[in-house]
């Protein structure tokens, strides 16, 4: 793996995540890891946002999603633990966020493209897994009546 050790710098000089992409991420060309702002604005985005993407936290989000250990990545590439933690704090080339994404078997561009799941989200679907399959019919059937009640009252209001 062409990644470098502790004390070794590349010869030439490789592009980081934020110098590629700039502090602001413009939306379309990638998904938002973590949001600061819900996205409201035209293509998604409010003109306010201003989350930077360092490949440090590109590193976090690889090594959470793989349920792969720091101390395992390092000894894959065959440097330090420590190298590994202060990949994750910093901001290292793309090459090393790829050389990391390949040593936890995982593609970069899935894990740039996949949004962070909304935890809001996980305990919705976590609730709705829970029930029985009677108990969500009966919940969509609600859902149903409750939709058809707006339409006829909006139709009732005009």
């Amino acid at each position: 793996m062409d990644v470098p050790g502790p004390g070794r710098r590349y010869a030439s000089p490789v592009p980081s995540l934020t110098s590629l992409f700039g502090p602001v991420l413009p939306c379309g060309a990638l998904r938002h890891l973590k949001a600061a702002r819900s996205c409201r604005g035209p293509q998604g985005c409010s003109g306010d946002y201003d989350q930077t993407v360092t490949g440090g936290a590109v590193i976090g989000t690889i090594l959470r999603r793989s349920g792969v250990s720091a101390d395992e990545v390092a000894r894959r590439l065959g440097v330090t633990e420590a190298q590994i933690q202060a990949w994750a704090r910093g901001d290292p080339p793309l090459s090393v966020v790829d050389s990391v994404a390949r040593a936890c078997s995982t593609d970069l561009a899935r894990v740039l493209a996949e949004p962070e799941p909304d935890p809001h989200d996980v305990g919705l679907l976590e609730t709705t897994l829970a029930m029985t399959v009677d108990q969500r019919m009966q919940r969509l059937k609600a859902y149903v009546r409750f939709v058809e009640a707006g339409r006829a009252a909006l139709r009732n209001a005009q």
